[in-house]
């Protein structure tokens, strides 16, 4: 929540949503736009100019062709990486390649909208409530901004997770650098055998009840009897689905640059992609 602190503000950001005080009601993006449309103090104004553009942005209509281009890059990584007797002849067969950036462009165009359409609106709703309200705002602080560094700790259960992989059980130390980003620590198991690692993730819409993230991760792992060692750097995209308080449903995809690979299960490849899907909690 959008917080300013000093007297009674008309508007401010309430549930996630624009909230006018005086009339105790709530304002979509474009019942907020229409409302300042013809107010000539934010006729020309930069920040109400970009809030309008990001909000636009944003809007299935603006930006059907992004999320097109991405699936299908992504069916034709899958495609490739199913049919791949129908590639063999292709210098670059699609694969793992392909699903990565179209999961990348997605999530970075809804992201950099979002963060961008998410500021915009905060200086314009202070400019409001100084000018109209006569009230100050030099306490608060833009979203995406706010540095925290609170710690915590999370358990996932499934099949591998964003921060390592292989994993059955995964449990970590965090922490919440912002409400966007989190450094973790982590230790993954299988029934036989391990893995330690460390990184960072990202949320691009932390505050949603379905958050897109990005991860990034150094993993260092053995596993079976024979002592299989897996070292490398881990990417990852997926998608966080908040089923109750404190718990979330991840899924999405990985992708390893190894170091040194011996898992059979991977084929003692350098370069790899795997799923993941797991419950977690925290």
């Amino acid at each position: 929540m959008l917080s300013i602190s000093i007297g009674f503000p008309q508007f401010s950001i309430k549930d996630k949503q624009i909230y006018n005080y005086t009339f105790n009601k709530y304002y979509s993006d474009d019942e907020f736009i229409t409302s300042l449309n013809n107010d000539t103090a934010f006729l020309n104004d930069k920040n109400f100019l970009n809030y309008k553009k990001y909000v636009n942005r944003l809007k299935f209509k603006k930006s059907k062709y992004i999320y097109l281009i991405s699936l299908a890059s992504i069916g034709t990584g899958i495609d490739g990486i199913q049919n791949p007797d129908e590639h063999v002849d292709s210098d670059s067969p699609p694969g793992t390649p392909n699903i990565m950036a179209g999961l990348l462009l997605s999530s970075s165009y809804y992201g950099y909208n979002k963060i961008n359409k998410d500021r915009s609106l905060f200086y314009v709703v202070q400019k409001y409530n100084e000018r109209y309200d006569g009230y100050e705002t030099r306490d608060s602080i833009p979203p995406h901004n706010y540095l925290q560094f609170n710690p915590g700790v999370s358990a996932s259960f499934g099949l591998n997770s964003e921060k390592g992989i292989p994993t059955l059980m995964n449990g970590s130390l965090l922490i919440n650098i912002t409400n966007n980003l989190e450094l973790f620590t982590t230790f993954g198991t299988i029934l036989f055998g391990g893995h330690i690692a460390g990184g960072f993730k990202y949320y691009i819409n932390s505050n949603s009840e379905t958050r897109l993230f990005t991860s990034i991760s150094l993993m260092s792992g053995i596993y079976f009897d024979s002592q299989d060692r897996l070292t490398g750097t881990l990417f990852s995209l997926g998608y966080s689905l908040k089923l109750v308080e404190r718990s979330f449903l991840n899924i999405g995809y990985s992708y390893v640059f190894a170091s040194n690979n011996e898992l059979s299960d991977y084929g003692n490849k350098s370069e790899f992609g795997s799923p993941f899907i797991n419950i977690e909690f925290r």
